[in-house]
Formats: structure tokens, C-alpha cells, sequence
């Protein structure tokens, strides 16, 4: 696989990464905090 080919690949659905990212990210933060307050 070229650069290129991978570079395509990535900028067809970067808003797709970003999305998942952001979500994954939210619910990390969300079952943290629920983690802090029920071993509080």
C-alpha cells in the first residue's frame, strides 16, 4: 500500500474518525465520572 492509497483511504471519511473519536472520547469521560461519584 502506497501513501497515497492511505491518504485517500483517510480523507474520504475523516469527519467518520472524528465522530467516533468524539464519541468514544465522551463516553470514556462520562464512565469516569460515574466512576468517581459511586466510589465516593
Amino acid at each position: 500500500m502506497s501513501w497515497e492509497f492511505l491518504f485517500n483511504k483517510v480523507s474520504i471519511q475523516p469527519n467518520a474518525k472524528v465522530n467516533f473519536l468524539r464519541t468514544f472520547i465522551l463516553l470514556q469521560n462520562r464512565l469516569l465520572i460515574l466512576g468517581i461519584i459511586f466510589n465516593v
